[in-house]
Formats: C-alpha cells, structure tokens, sequence
C-alpha cells in the first residue's frame, strides 16, 4: 500500500536537535531500554539503510521526546 510507504529517515535531524551524538543515543538506547542498538546502526538508520525496528522507533520517541511518526517521512 503507498500510503503505508516510509520515505526518508529523520532521526538524525531529531537527534542533533536534542544535542545527542550518535553514540550518546546509543547508549540511552541501552540505559533505558536495554536495546544494543550501536551508533554504526544508527548511522544506518540515519542514512535509510536500515529501517528502524517498532521497538527502536519508540524507544528513540521516548529519549526524544517526538511521536513515532516524526522519524519517517510518510508517503
């Protein structure tokens, strides 16, 4: 379905707003949630490589303070 198409990834945009590197949010990801998500992996993430996993999504949410739907431009 088109309408359910993630376009591109704006992590990156969020998370430099935040003032986090990719290795600080690498590590909230692990302190909080206990997800080792590596900042390679959010670099691929930051580059649409990778889609972001439900889990990453919301945890990136959470530390962000964004809805879940702020990290992807949605067709």
């Amino acid at each position: 379905m088109k309408a359910l198409e993630r376009g591109e990834c704006r992590l990156r945009e969020h998370r430099m707003r935040a003032g986090l590197s990719q290795e600080d949010l690498s590590y909230e990801l692990v302190k909080r949630f206990g997800l080792e998500i590596s900042a390679n992996m959010i670099s691929q993430y930051e580059n649409n490589r990778k889609p972001m996993s439900i889990y990453a999504l919301r945890a990136c949410a959470v530390i962000l303070h964004r809805k879940m739907d702020d990290f992807y431009t949605w067709t």
